[in-house]
């Protein structure tokens, strides 16, 4: 960037390398200690570690900007440390998004009051110019990703730019709902509920925040390198001092299971590496059955590896108290704000599409609520079906990079997720009633169907993430090509069968069930 190549900023690590170097020295030895071999690698785990004791801090420092600065010079302490001059990248990126909002605060400033609908027609395309503007940054990001590190998955300032992306993008759309919600209210005097689907409603924001709060939200540290993905209306609550009680039962469940899939990806990981499970030579000679297996243990110990960070993520989180809901009936609180890891949710689905909302949960909340929700009109109260998916998953996709594994693997996900429904409305409801399926009542058939159905799932997903995993077109169509592509054909069978049988009646109110499937959604 322009900014990366300025002199001053070329010559600054340089300049702070007395203050550096001996934190750096340090960690390079407890790499070598600890046998991780990855200076990046501990580094990003030394931070997220440091991030427990930091935000047992944070609870001590007076809510409001003392600890929205606290939040910021911690967070971008993070980000210096991890990319050096690449942090530098993100700020600007940061003050591009605040000055987008302050452009669409001036809008409603100057002609609000007096054309409601215009102004919120305006702010709605500069939203659409900021979400665009972001992820084609974001995919210039990935093409200079591919040019210095081809294939390979080092640590580098493009995993910052990946979640600050969605961070810059919702809080453009939270001010973008809040004059959607103004403007309804001026013109037709209803909630706005009825135009607007209910999450975006319940996120908006109706004024644009500080520099400090705004800034701070970006570099939030403990979710900074690792997510969860949180949203801009939890993090002013908790900055404006909304900390929740200290809950040791749920700090101690996040670590411990962040420590289990430590020790199961350090343990069981190098028996299976990629090399030698899913590309030649080794799938050139070994028996079809065993690429299979060894293809389902090393999505399994990939898996693990992003559990790590997201549960230690979320054990930051709860130890400042962010994220959470009190519910007053039972007493307890909800952590559903920072629900990202859910390791049995995905390990036991029984079918694509619940594995593709539960893995890596709060990403694909944000992608129901600023995606897949707003692809089509929702003034209806629902939105489409297959073009919301579509778009659903090649925003995924670019999200992820520009790999052709990444783009490949979504637009099948997709299909299959499309299939899966259409399966559940013409065969599932055949097997089972409505209220077995409903209440998930533990019959011998439910319990054989889901065992057959999680099995079924895992076999799937290893095989059509291959592509995700090895990134490039050659080595994804050869191990394809060595199976036979059997997975895809079963794929198109099973679309053939679902597709043409004729559809399963449900008796009952119209209107009922259409509120019902709002509901669901």
């Amino acid at each position: 960037s322009i900014i990366g190549a300025t002199p001053i900023l070329q010559s600054l690590p340089e300049i702070l390398s007395p203050y550096t170097q001996p934190v750096f020295s340090n960690v390079q030895y407890l790499s070598e200690t600890l046998g991780l071999g990855d200076f990046q690698t501990t580094l990003f785990m030394l931070c997220l570690w440091s991030s427990f004791f930091l935000m047992i801090l944070a609870r001590i420092i007076p809510a409001g900007l003392m600890r929205q600065f606290y939040t910021l010079v911690i967070g971008m302490t993070f980000s210096f440390l991890n990319f050096g001059v690449g942090a530098f990248h993100s700020l600007s990126c940061v003050l591009y998004g605040y000055a987008m909002l302050i452009l669409s605060q001036l809008i409603v400033t100057m002609i609000g009051a007096r054309n409601p609908r215009l102004a919120s027609k305006l702010v709605q395309y500069i939203s659409i110019f900021v979400y665009v503007s972001m992820f084609a940054h974001l995919t210039l990001v990935h093409w200079y990703r591919m040019t210095i590190d081809y294939l390979g998955w080092s640590l580098d300032f493009s995993l910052i730019q990946m979640l600050l992306t969605l961070k810059l993008i919702s809080v453009q759309m939270n001010y973008n709902d809040g004059v959607r919600v103004k403007a309804l209210h001026a013109e037709k005097k209803i909630p706005a509920e009825k135009y607007m689907y209910e999450g975006h409603v319940f996120y908006s924001i109706q004024r644009i925040p500080g520099p400090m709060l705004y800034s701070s939200f970006m570099y939030f540290f403990p979710v900074l390198l690792s997510g969860p993905v949180v949203e801009f209306r939890d993090f002013v609550n908790w900055a404006n001092g909304s900390s929740l009680p200290f809950d040791l039962k749920e700090a101690f469940r996040n670590l411990f299971w962040g420590f289990v899939n430590m020790g199961i990806f350090v343990a069981v990981g190098p028996l299976f590496p990629m090399k030698t499970s899913m590309m030649s030579p080794y799938i050139d000679t070994a028996p079809l059955y065993e690429i299979v297996l060894r293809t389902v243990v090393c999505a399994f110990c990939l898996r693990t590896k992003y559990f790590v960070s997201w549960y230690f993520g979320q054990a930051n989180c709860v130890i400042g108290g962010f994220g959470g809901v009190k519910n007053d009936k039972t007493n307890k609180i909800e952590w559903s704000g920072i629900d990202q890891a859910r390791f049995w949710d995905v390990e036991l689905c029984t079918n694509i599409r619940d594995v593709a909302t539960n893995w890596n949960a709060n990403v694909s909340r944000w992608l129901r609520l600023y995606a897949y929700t707003r692809i089509t009109d929702m003034s209806n109260g629902r939105p489409g079906a297959w073009k919301n998916i579509l778009g659903t998953f090649i925003i995924s996709a670019l999200w992820h990079g520009l790999y052709f594994g990444y783009h490949w693997t979504f637009f099948w996900l997709a299909v299959l997720s499309e299939i899966h429904k259409t399966f559940f409305k013409k065969v599932t409801r055949r097997i089972f009633t409505e209220d077995e399926w409903k209440y998930r009542k533990h019959t011998a058939r439910m319990m054989v169907y889901d065992f057959f159905a999680i099995i079924l799932t895992h076999l799937t997903i290893s095989h059509f993430t291959v592509s995700f995993q090895v990134l490039a077109k050659e080595p994804a169509f050869a191990y394809y090509s060595r199976c036979y592509w059997i997975g895809h054909i079963l794929m198109f069978v099973a679309a053939a069968i679902v597709f043409t049988m004729p559809p399963v009646r449900i008796g009952g109110d119209k209107k009922q069930v259409k509120k019902e499937s709002k509901k669901e959604l």
